[in-house]
């Protein structure tokens, strides 16, 4: 089995608590590209004072769109 990745770890870390893959399911999606991931992660990011970087942010988008996203266009 692979190592997990950053995005996996801070994903599993930080968001795990309050999302299940049901949130990336729902009918109203926010996220309809890369940059809309991006602000997703980054907004929530802020909301719960995580202070993660530009490269935090990338590195949990990133492992977003490769687990639940894969329709999006690529960044």
């Amino acid at each position: 089995m692979p190592a997990a990745s950053r995005g996996e770890l801070l994903y599993s870390t930080h968001c795990i608590a309050c999302h299940n893959e049901q949130v990336h399911w729902r009918d109203r999606k926010r996220v309809t590209d890369w940059q809309s991931l991006r602000s997703e992660v980054r907004h929530w990011g802020e909301i719960t004072s995580l202070r993660w970087n530009r490269e935090d942010v990338n590195e949990v988008a990133r492992y977003l769109q490769a687990v639940y996203y894969r329709s999006l266009p690529p960044e």
